[in-house]
């Protein structure tokens, strides 16, 4: 489960919630003036990395690469769709995590383009 934080007051953030035991798992905030999120509250060490303007994020647990996320642009027409995106993932046990980890920070994102 991906719950957003109800009260923001300088940076906004997301939790990710184990469903089956109502767990904390991580809690994504976006980092101050830097385009990338800081990841916290986890068993694991896990960071996401800017690829660069525009590219998405490159995911890492315990120094290791686990996946990339960016725009799923394929074509001209895709580029006006606003939340398309292309994730790849190295190993399938990690997929649940970065799929959370992708809606949690594209909710900070609608929350900071709605500044809510």
């Amino acid at each position: 489960i991906v719950r957003n934080k109800y009260w923001h007051f300088i940076t906004k953030k997301a939790f990710i919630i184990d469903a089956a035991t109502n767990k904390k798992i991580a809690k994504v905030k976006e980092k101050f003036f830097s385009p990338n999120v800081l990841i916290t509250d986890c068993e694991d060490d896990i960071y996401c990395e800017s690829a660069g303007l525009f590219k998405g994020f490159n995911i890492f647990k315990n120094g290791t690469l686990i996946g990339k996320w960016g725009r799923g642009a394929q074509g001209v027409s895709d580029v006006f769709r606003e939340d398309t995106y292309r994730i790849d993932v190295e190993n399938p046990e990690d997929a649940l995590l970065i799929s959370a980890i992708v809606l949690a920070i594209d909710n900070i994102n609608d929350n900071r383009r709605n500044k809510k």
